[in-house]
């Protein structure tokens, strides 16, 4: 029996939306001396044949001899400790103790890697083979003891290279800072990191039961009764958090097993998919948050009438560096989201009978057209509500430099009357009478400062 543990989690932010950040040799190179880790670009093994991923097939990270992956291993031995420990009183302690000791004697780790999109997503991969079949009993604790080994003991470790990521491969224009959704500084848990947890693919070899490894595994899954799906490289009971795989024999090559390789990367890609569709959801659901509220803050209610007059004056008022946008920096993240949803889009990416039926299937559990949707919608009143705040700003700069010119048109009224009272006072004969000289010279500045005051009004309220 094999299990393959998969699943991903969101780097904070994207860097391009294809393979070109990792085409520079030297940037790869820089990251494997600064993590100590082994990278392979281009990924020539994946998609599987016919698939057509046009988000790339991202930077493949070999996890195999890596410090994490042997914390991975002793974190999962500490949890199947804490569990034999928690289950002492019941009757078959003796039996998980067992099953225990001769599961982590007899398993081998074939597979363990992570897959780095630049759109922002690293997808993480283990796989596990020579597990006892009959200890089925014991399959989802064996695949649970390594999920909860990854958020208490490898966590950290997974978001250091995630950062490692956008500093090598980070610095391509502004795409990053637009795109960020959350700051990996700021996570200071596992649960932040893997929020949709991790998803067990349980693979049946000649001997298993089946019947009872798929009855075990749909309790675990609970929610959700299993889609059997009769794909070309074998039976696929498709769940939320959990599926197994049975592969089928070839009629037409002498009865050999089919490689059930092509449907694990196909997982692959729901999960990858999936995930970027969230956190671009989340991205500008946020930034929604964010502007719907600004707008409130700066409408026409008295809060808001006192923050534009502290504008119009002149004091600095805080604001969050995702307040506004220009014009350019709009129209990049409409096309983001145009792109997201282009570029995952299921229908788009393989004709395959077999691939559309596992897709359609995972579609009914993920609902990703409708995360599309959103997307789209998001994206549209986000770009309406930032436009607006644009707007109000550029009004604000006009009103500004309106009353700066009033001001110096003034002064320069009142400094041209100054220097015609004292010519004419030095010329008494010209008027001879004071008040009449006065009134004469005095009006007509002020009535053209009047006229000029009167335009700005009528200017301000159009």
């Amino acid at each position: 029996m094999k299990i393959s543990i998969i699943g991903y989690f969101d780097m904070g932010s994207s860097i391009g939306i294809d393979d070109s950040p990792f085409i520079d040799e030297d940037k790869r190179r820089r990251f494997e001396e600064l993590t100590g880790l082994s990278i392979k670009f281009p990924v020539t093994d994946f998609p599987p044949e016919g698939v057509n991923l046009p988000i790339g097939t991202g930077l493949k990270i070999d996890l195999m001899n890596s410090r994490i992956l042997s914390l991975w291993q002793e974190g999962a031995r500490s949890k199947a400790d804490e569990m034999k420990g928690a289950i002492n009183i019941l009757s078959d302690a003796k039996e998980m103790e067992e099953a225990i000791k001769k599961i982590f004697h007899q398993f081998k780790i074939t597979k363990c890697f992570m897959n780095v999109y630049s759109i922002g997503i690293i997808f993480l991969r283990l796989d596990i083979e020579g597990l006892p079949s009959e200890h089925n009993n014991s399959i989802i604790n064996f695949y649970r003891w390594f999920e909860r080994a990854v958020y208490d003991c490898i966590y950290e470790q997974l978001k250091v290279i995630a950062q490692n990521v956008l500093v090598c491969f980070g610095d391509t224009g502004d795409f990053k800072a637009i795109s960020t959704r959350i700051k990996l500084d700021e996570i200071v848990g596992a649960s932040e990191l893997f929020k949709d947890g991790l998803f067990c693919i349980v693979i049946c070899e000649e001997g298993d039961d089946k019947d009872k490894i798929i009855k075990i595994s749909q309790k675990y899954e609970g929610q959700y009764s299993f889609q059997s799906l009769n794909l070309d490289d074998g039976i696929l009971h498709l769940g939320w958090a959990v599926c197994v795989l049975e592969p089928r024999r070839d009629d037409y090559d002498y009865g050999r097993t089919i490689d059930p390789e092509r449907i694990i990367d196909l997982l692959h890609i729901t999960q990858v998919f999936f995930g970027i569709c969230k956190t671009f959801e989340n991205l500008f659901a946020k930034s929604i948050s964010e502007s719907v509220r600004k707008s409130i803050e700066g409408s026409n209610s008295r809060a808001g009438l006192m923050q534009k007059l502290r504008k119009i004056f002149g004091k600095k008022v805080q604001t969050n560096s995702r307040d506004k946008f220009d014009v350019t920096t709009l129209n990049k993240l409409r096309t983001i989201a145009g792109d997201v949803v282009e570029l995952t889009n299921f229908s788009s990416i393989s004709n395959n009978i077999s691939d559309i039926c596992l897709f359609n299937a995972f579609e009914k559990y993920a609902n990703i057209n409708a995360k599309h949707s959103r997307i789209r919608a998001s994206s549209d009143i986000f770009l309406t509500v930032q436009n607006e705040i644009v707007r109000l700003e550029n009004e604000i700069q006009e009103k500004r430099l309106t009353n700066a010119l009033f001001v110096l048109t003034s002064l320069t009224f009142v400094s041209v009357l100054a220097d015609i009272i004292n010519t004419v006072d030095y010329v008494h004969q010209i008027i001879p009478d004071p008040r009449l000289r006065f009134i004469i010279l005095v009006l007509p500045p002020l009535l053209i400062i009047l006229i000029i005051w009167k335009f700005v009004i009528s200017a301000k309220k159009h």
